[in-house]
């Protein structure tokens, strides 16, 4: 039986007074493209869904995903984000179009809950890893 492909990594610092997290960067693509931009992305297990900056969107000239915003909360409170749809591919071997938000008030790309709750993690804590296989 053949086994399933998994990754590891050490935990990065985000900031200068955040603690270390973990990070993981992933290739993206514009759907039927064949040129990738490679990101890195916050594993953030209290987020519902992904998300990717203004910034990819516009660098891979991503189209909108339908005409509606979705309202997001978070610690700096409400606002409306659209949907984008993009292709990733990780180092473990999990390659699809998915759909994500566009964040239009950070720097920060997230994997959300959606994509976490399709692979195994292993985190890590007191020694800053993380392992990652698909199922």
């Amino acid at each position: 039986m053949a086994s399933t492909p998994s990754f590891t990594a050490s935990y990065e610092k985000v900031g200068i007074t955040l603690p270390s997290a973990p990070i993981i960067s992933l290739n993206l693509l514009k759907p039927g493209s064949e040129s990738s931009i490679q990101e890195k992305f916050i594993l953030d297990t209290g987020a519902d869904q992904s998300c990717i900056t203004f910034d990819i969107f516009k660098r891979l000239d991503l189209e909108y995903f339908g005409d509606a915003a979705v309202n997001v909360g978070g610690i700096t409170g409400r606002s409306r984000w659209r949907k984008t749809a993009v292709q990733i591919e990780t180092p473990f071997g999990f390659n699809k179009i998915v759909e994500v938000l566009i964040n239009p008030q950070s720097d920060d790309n997230i994997v959300g809950r959606e994509l976490l709750n399709r692979w195994k993690i292993l985190f890590d804590g007191p020694g800053e890893q993380y392992t990652i296989s698909v199922p």
